[in-house]
């Protein structure tokens, strides 16, 4: 599915806010937004579950970038990191369930995880004060940044190509 202007425009100003700035949790928040933007519109689900279960079943840019990011050394060891992290343990009603990742090609399992990352905060069950949530929040960033870089990368090309 080719983007429309506003995605990519949208996409580029989260991705922005995101590279510009040194807090962490407004790196994370703007590197999540455009992962959100992009499953909103390529997806046309309503819900974030119905979103996460459409990137997971279909190829698409966000498979494709995520492939490519693995290549990078750095997104390797920040993912490496991430694995050995886990588990992610739910907040709220799922709260026995945990999420775990074996190795850096599990692209369904750290969808899963980033996503839960992000909920856990969200609903205010990261405590920045615990180090270990923290440096869940603080290894995401490189993993959604080198994500999202390729994933702009690829919408520049797809935008030269037209």
């Amino acid at each position: 599915m080719e983007l429309d202007e506003t995605t990519k425009q949208l996409f580029a100003c989260w991705y922005q806010i995101g590279k510009e700035n040194e807090d962490f949790l407004i790196r994370f928040f703007s590197f999540y937004l455009c992962l959100n933007v992009l499953m909103a519109r390529l997806s046309e689900k309503e819900t974030d579950r119905e979103m996460i279960c459409w990137v997971k079943r279909n190829g698409n840019i966000l498979d494709k970038a995520y492939r490519l990011a693995t290549r990078n050394h750095s997104f390797q060891k920040a993912t490496k990191s991430l694995i050995d992290l886990c588990p992610v343990k739910a907040v709220g009603r799922q709260q026995n369930k945990e999420l775990t990742m074996v190795d850096l090609n599990d692209f369904n399992s750290l969808v899963d995880v980033l996503y839960r990352i992000r909920c856990n905060l969200f609903h205010g069950k990261k405590n920045m004060m615990n180090e270990r949530d923290k440096r869940l929040i603080e290894t995401a960033i490189p993993i959604l940044d080198g994500w999202m870089e390729h994933i702009q990368s690829l919408i520049n090309q797809n935008s030269h190509n037209s």
